[in-house]
């Protein structure tokens, strides 16, 4: 054995001597190449400092140093917490540059490589020295008026980098002012010279404490004060009833020299007053017909702000007021004189009495002024009427007149009209209108008009609003002689009254029939489905309707009642309903040789219809109603009267309804735990003599195994496994379907020589607990690897490594499961059987398993709603989209469907999860009606719990659970979820918990009961529940059938009281393919009740303490 003395490398040699054992001995030369190991160098940490806002080369390499001698170079650099580094292309040492005004403490690391695949890290300490920042001053501006001293508050604008408190230190003097420093705000005050406005302007210095200072400029806006005007009162005269401008401005004055301006007035108490805008002088206007004295002030303005005010006082003197004479009018009679008294609306402004002092004379009358009173008198002229007019003339005694005119009415008189009685003829219940006016007149030749009239002792009269005549209405059926009184009006309030005189003549009286509207559903008829829903309305479910249209003649003569055909065609079933008994009393409609329709009447009105067979309605697609009448016939042997009988014919539609379907799904928690996996039986070429076999973990197999002769400095190629620690032991939990690494594989691919020991295949064997829902079983791998050793040339540069898929299959608690080794994991995450490892090279990839279930998918089968109603069977369903991302749907056009959960979507359940798919259908009659609805299918996982083919006890927790009994007398016991009890085969007992629970029924149980909670039984399969045979289900809310064809027989009251809680109810949920059979002891109340999402007919027991809802889509028999 040779060994190199430390750190040598190069050629060395020695000698060894052979010896046969009998003498014999010989010697040789063994050379020896020791190649170079490169020792890594070692980087030393550094310390610097710098100051703030100042980048700093670190010259790092000095204190660093390589064993070998090797250059050394900083290759990389983190960044420090409070600064950037780079390494500086021209030295290669750190640039450290510290964060804008940071100061302290920073590190940051570099690496040293010396050029051989050899590299070291050490840390830079930087400390940054503090540098003060210098304060900053910002120009401010303030104003003030003439003489006013002014603070400014100069340093809010002002601010420091370091955040130091800021003093104002020095000031520089105004040109126009002087600036001291207030000692206790420690401000600037600026105090301007004595009367200078304008702008002025000085410095002040600002110092941080710490050397920083600053300078900045304050701007001083001094306003000018002004001094107010002086208002000298003022007085003025001038006439009644005449303005005057005033003057006012003359002896008013200003000592700024500033031009004066009036800018208001009050105004007078006796007058208004004004500026007039051309002169700018007050104008006072006395009010109308004043005279005496008034006052007013006035304000004058400087135009700079300066104001004073004055008195004007003004003097009107008196001027006499023309009186005002005002028109007058007045009426009196044709040849009746009239005194008008027109002074009350005269006037005059100064208070004087006025007289009338002079008239002129009408055009049709003549006009004194009576001596007495001192007015006018009018006196028409003989026979005048009409409009008359003169003027009168009225003096105030002082020189003041003035002239009205009075406008006078002459009424005429007038004559009365002279009315004439009349009489005039007609016939019994007809009306008559009576033109009176012909023979009435009036003297004056005045229009007249009938504004009045009486009512006749047989008949009724009223005023025609266009002829204005009477019109008289004999009372019904009368005849005989009636008068009544009218009244005629001239206009002028002249009236006359006549009489007028109406002889009725008789006449046959019509007898009388009311219309009537009678409404039939084929929803009554046999398989029809009554509801509330039509076009244009929904009346009816009844095939029968009968009622009484009123008929009477008013004579009380006999009548006779007959029916006629309706003229619209219509079919039923395609072929056209013929009607026979047209005239008489019966009317019977047919098709095909089958009755339809048949509608009789007796003679008193009454009447009945009936409907037997559908009838084809041309509106697709909806319930419509055919409307179309029976002429009625009334006669009474002189005249006949027909009257329409309505008849309605409402539609009936299909009934899709929508069908729910649970499928409950047990998730499994899987586990891996007690791993071991190693080497066992490898197979080498070229023997095993350099073979090397490690056992590193101690569970018996190869953990380790290296093969070949090597070069000097070599190493042996093998393959190395270490088992997935997170398995080793207690394991952990995996998800079924998804993989998850069993073991780190490594092929060291070194160079051997190829006449060496080489493998050639080996068997990887793997044992583990698989534990699923708490029960471990061990399952055992061996797969045989194959490996193929390539030569390293570059034609073939890389070996070949095989690892076939595995798969173990194993049952618990019924559920197939399959445990799989998959493959090995390439670079790109792919799972793959054959790898190719690369030459002088470690080549790592992970082994990949997984465990997946294998039992059968849940199916849910079924059949949708599809009651075809009154109007025959079904054409057909049609379905909507039926693909699902989670499972396969197969339907036909029956209706029927069945819906297999894909694996997926089962492997992927959580518990808890719950899953909706929804898919739409719908179902025409052969009226071409259509009914749409939907089937849902609802995927629910819970948390497994199994058992096995012995009898268990199962216990369920406060989650909500699947237990599962499987074979064996198994006892489940649900607990606070909503749990899901299935027994299995065997005489199980389900007992549920606080939960909503879910028991799967079997006829084998001994006990079924639900407990607290809202339980529901499920039939499965196509299971019937026979209720004379049963008598073990106890606390249970619902049966579900909806699943599958089921029939409920022989149900009864005591079966309900027995199974359900203290409530008495009992809801059965289920479809057209099912049925419920009820002993005579239940009646249908005939109410509908929708809870829960579904509609229920409800069945009450005798004394309706007991109450079965069964959903409306079921088959309901009652022995």
């Amino acid at each position: 054995v040779y060994t190199p003395d430390p750190d040598f490398n190069g050629t060395d040699t020695f000698t060894y001597t052979i010896d046969d054992g009998n003498g014999g001995t010989d010697t040789a030369t063994v050379t020896v190449t020791v190649g170079a190991v490169n020792d890594a160098p070692i980087a030393t940490d550094d310390a610097v400092g710098t100051n703030e806002d100042t980048p700093v080369t670190v010259d790092v390499l000095p204190n660093d140093s390589d064993p070998d001698g090797d250059v050394l170079t900083v290759t990389a650099v983190t960044q420090g917490t409070n600064g950037s580094v780079i390494i500086d292309p021209v030295s290669g040492n750190p640039v450290y540059t510290p964060d804008p005004d940071f100061n302290g403490t920073d590190t940051f690391t570099y690496t040293i490589d010396d050029g051989n695949g050899g590299t070291d890290t050490a840390t830079v300490t930087i400390t940054v020295g503090a540098v003060n920042d210098a304060p900053i001053a910002t120009d401010d501006a303030v104003g003030t008026n003439e003489d006013t001293p002014v603070t400014v508050d100069v340093l809010p604008n002002d601010s420091d980098p370091d955040g130091d408190l800021l003093t104002v230190t020095a000031v520089t003097q105004g040109t126009n002012g002087t600036v001291t420093i207030d000692p206790v705000s420690g401000n600037p005050i600026y105090t301007p010279d004595a009367d200078f406005n304008g702008t002025d302007t000085f410095t002040y210095t600002i110092d941080d404490g710490n050397g920083g200072t600053d300078t900045a400029t304050v701007t001083v806006t001094v306003g000018a004060v002004n001094d107010a005007p002086v208002a000298v009162d003022d007085s003025i005269g001038t006439d009644e009833d005449v303005p005057v401008t005033v003057n006012v401005l003359p002896n008013d004055s200003d000592p700024d020299g500033d031009t004066l301006t009036v800018t208001a007035v009050t105004q007078g108490t006796n007058g208004s007053v004004s500026i007039d805008p051309v002169s700018g002088n007050p104008v006072y206007t006395p009010n109308a017909d004043f005279n005496g004295t008034d006052t007013f002030t006035y304000t004058i303005d400087d135009g700079n702000g300066g104001t004073d005010t004055a008195t004007v006082t003004v003097t009107v003197g008196a001027v006499n007021d023309a009186p005002v004479a005002v028109d007058d009018s007045i009426g009196t009679d044709e040849d009746v004189p009239v005194t008008v008294n027109v002074l009350p609306n005269d006037s005059d402004p100064d208070g004087d009495t006025l007289t009338v002092t002079a008239v002129t004379q009408g055009t049709n009358g003549s006009v004194a002024i009576d001596p007495v009173s001192g007015n006018p008198v009018y006196t028409p002229d003989p026979d005048f009427n009409g409009t008359d007019t003169f003027t009168y003339t009225i003096d105030d005694g002082n020189g003041g007149t003035d002239t009205a005119t009075v406008t006078v009415t002459v009424g005429a008189v007038n004559d009365a009209p002279v009315a004439v009685d009349d009489a005039i003829d007609t016939d019994e219940d007809v009306s008559v209108t009576v033109d009176v006016l012909p023979n009435d007149s009036d003297p004056d030749g005045d229009t007249l008009t009938v504004t009045a009239v009486t009512q006749g002792a047989n008949g009724s009269v009223a005023i025609d609003p266009v002829s204005g005549n009477p019109v008289y209405t004999p009372d019904p059926d009368f005849n005989g002689t009636d008068t009544f009184t009218y009244t005629i009006d001239d206009g002028n309030g002249g009236t006359d009254t006549a009489t007028v005189t109406v002889t009725v003549k008789e006449v046959n009286d019509l007898p009388e029939i009311t219309p009537a509207t009678a409404a039939v559903s084929e929803e009554g008829l046999v398989n029809g489905m009554p509801d509330n829903t039509g076009t244009p309305t929904d009346t009816t479910d009844s095939v029968t309707d009968s009622g009484s249209m009123s008929v009477s003649d008013p004579e009380g003569d006999t009548l006779t009642v007959s029916l006629t055909e309706p003229g619209v065609a219509m079919t039923s079933y395609g072929q056209p309903i013929t009607w026979t008994g047209d005239g008489t009393d019966l009317l019977i409609g047919s098709a095909g040789g089958s009755e339809v329709l048949r509608i009789s009447i007796d003679q008193a009105g009454n009447y009945t219809v009936t409907l037997s067979d559908r009838v084809d309605h041309p509106v697709v697609g909806q319930e419509d109603v055919i409307s179309f009448d029976v002429d009625v016939t009334v006669d009474d042997g002189t005249d006949s009267v027909s009257a329409p009988l309505t008849i309605q014919l409402e539609d009936d539609a299909p009934k899709a309804g929508n069908i729910s379907a649970n499928i409950y799904i047990g998730v499994d928690s899987l586990g891996i735990q007690n791993l071991a996996a190693g080497w066992t039986n490898p197979v080498f070429i070229n023997g095993t003599g350099d073979v090397t076999q490690q056992d590193t973990d101690t569970d018996g197999f190869i953990d380790n195994l290296l093969w070949g002769s090597v070069p000097s400095g070599g190493s042996q190629s093998g393959y190395s496994l270490v088992d997935n620690p997170v398995f080793t032991g207690g394991g952990e939990s995996v998800l079924i379907g998804e993989s998850f690494k069993l073991a780190d594989f490594s092929h060291n691919n070194w160079p051997i020589y190829s006449n060496s020991s080489t493998l050639d295949q080996v068997t990887l064997t793997i044992e583990m607990d698989v534990v699923v829902n708490d029960i471990p079983t061990t399952v055992q791998f061996d797969v045989l690897m194959d490996h193929n050793e390539t030569p390293n040339n570059g034609a073939d540069p890389r070996d070949i490594i095989t690892l076939p898929a595995q798969a173990v299959t194993f049952s618990i608690g019924g559920q197939e499961y399959e445990v799989r080794v998959d493959g090995f994991m390439d670079a790109n995450g792919q799972i793959v059987s054959t790898i190719r490892t690369d030459e002088q090279a470690v080549n790592p990839f992970e082994i990949m398993g997984s465990i997946v279930s294998t039992d059968t998918l849940p199916v849910v089968t079924g059949s949708v709603s599809n009651i075809t109603g009154g109007d025959g069977s079904v054409s057909n369903v049609i379905w909507g989209d039926t693909t699902s991302p989670y499972g396969n749907l197969t339907v036909d056009s029956s209706g029927a469907y069945s819906f297999q959960l894909n694996r997926d979507t089962k492997d992927d359940l959580a518990p808890g999860d719950t899953i909706t798919d929804t898919f739409s259908y719908s179902i025409t009659d052969e009226d071409g009606d259509i009914s749409s609805a939907t089937l849902t299918i609802t995927i629910g996982g819970y948390q497994s719990i199994d058992g096995s083919a012995l009898a268990d006890i199962l216990r369920g927790t406060a989650a909500d659970e699947y237990l599962s009994g499987y074979e064996g007398n198994d006892t489940l016991r649900g607990r606070g979820g909503d749990d899901v009890l299935d027994g299995g085969s065997g005489s199980d007992q389900l007992r549920g918990g606080g939960g909503n629970d879910t028991l799967i029924f079997d006829s084998a149980d001994s006990l079924i009961t639900g407990n607290a909670g809202f339980d529901t039984i499920i039939a499965p399969d196509n299971d019937d529940l026979d209720f004379s045979s049963i008598s073990n289900i106890r606390n249970i809310e619902r049966i579900d059938l909806t699943v599958g064809n089921h029939d409920i027989l022989n149900l009864s009251v005591t079966d309900v009281l027995t199974m359900t809680d203290n409530d008495n109810l009992l809801e059965v949920l289920g479809d057209t393919s099912d049925s419920v059979e009820l002993t005579n002891d239940w009646h249908e109340s005939g109410n509908s009740v929708t809870q829960n999402g579904h509609t229920f007919i409800e069945y009450l027991n005798t004394d309706d303490s007991v109450t079965l809802l069964i959903e409306d889509q079921v088959n309901v028999t009652i022995l």
